[in-house]
């Protein structure tokens, strides 16, 4: 069973970035699913400082692609370990694509988009859509 954190107000730190758009296109598929995710962030008032990493949430997933202004970042201008997608430089304004597969039919968790009797169903809430890309999945990110 997953192991929630508990966030304190305290601790709370404003997420460093805004989302303007977000874009999501799939491919359906019963285990291969692509997903093309283009968001358009900048940086915000917020922020820690201006030098924060991007960091997008993404789980059960394979990272296929990582793009920012349409150029394609080598492995070595990213780290994903498999649950975080961090990005250390990015520009004050850009726009992000990331692209994944999923496997809907495998997913027994009923998070995410998984296969129920031959349909497609997504389940986002609470931390639901980090199972279908990268995503600030933060209850206080949402695209303005």
């Amino acid at each position: 069973m997953k192991q929630h954190t508990i966030t304190y107000l305290k601790n709370y730190r404003p997420y460093p970035f805004t989302l303007s758009t977000v874009d999501l296109r799939f491919e359906l598929d019963p285990t291969q699913t692509r997903v093309r995710t283009r968001i358009t962030m900048q940086r915000n008032a917020y922020g820690q400082d201006n030098n924060s990493a991007l960091e997008l949430t993404g789980e059960s997933l394979e990272l296929v692609s990582v793009q920012i202004d349409m150029r394609p970042l080598t492995k070595d201008e990213y780290s994903y370990d498999g649950n975080l997608l961090r990005i250390p430089e990015v520009p004050d304004q850009f726009t992000l694509e990331v692209e994944t597969l999923i496997n809907p039919q495998a997913n027994t968790a009923l998070e995410g988009l998984y296969l129920s009797s031959g349909n497609y169903c997504t389940q986002c809430e609470a931390e639901g859509f980090r199972r279908i890309t990268c995503y600030p999945d933060r209850p206080d990110v949402p695209a303005v």
